[in-house]
């Protein structure tokens, strides 16, 4: 670009200009990386805080030492319960996933090519509500919120067991009363 053909006072526009531009550019960039700092503080907070909780509620019942024991009382819970009966005698896996803030947990037929399943949406998105639940027969299975409220307050992401870990250690009755309980908040065939 020539800017031989214009004046002083022109060109002290031109230059005041385009300083602005740059200052108005740098405000915005500044204010996307607080932005997206903020939210990651929010994010570890948040982390932070849910692990304190779980901590508090393995302090509080003492019966988290034994992982084993709590995986079986979480499975034996859903498989003693009516209105799982006509899934508890297959091969199923429980999960709690999570990716970007948003939680889910799972309820899934294991090892077979088209599975029933139970999706949990603890946070939700852009599709779910917060605290509903989907599944693969057309079921709303609202029995299962409550029950799956309680793993998420309970467990971290992460955390996942499978049908056959109440075969591997005697339930935790502590445990065992606390899935019993949030299963029966909810009575709902499904």
């Amino acid at each position: 670009m020539d800017l031989s053909g214009l004046s002083d006072d022109q060109l002290l526009q031109l230059i005041q200009s385009a300083m602005a531009e740059t200052k108005r550019r740098g405000e915005a960039i500044i204010y996307a990386a607080n932005q997206s700092v903020n939210d990651a503080a929010q994010e570890l907070r948040t982390k932070a805080a849910k692990a304190a909780a779980v901590e508090q509620t393995t302090v509080a019942t003492g019966s988290l030492n034994n992982l084993a024991e709590e995986k079986a009382a979480l499975v034996y819970a859903l498989i003693e319960s009516d209105f799982f009966a006509s899934y508890r005698h297959d091969q199923f896996a429980i999960n709690i996933w999570e990716k970007r803030g948003e939680i889910r947990v799972y309820i899934q037929q294991s090892f077979i090519d088209d599975p029933w399943k139970f999706t949990y949406f603890h946070t939700g998105n852009t599709w779910s509500s917060p605290r509903t639940m989907d599944s693969s027969d057309g079921s709303t299975a609202t029995a299962l919120i409550p029950f799956c409220q309680a793993i998420c307050d309970r467990h971290l992401p992460g955390f996942k067991c499978y049908s056959n870990d109440y075969k591997k250690a005697t339930p935790d009755p502590q445990s065992l009363a606390f899935y019993r309980q949030a299963i029966n908040k909810a009575k709902v065939s499904i």
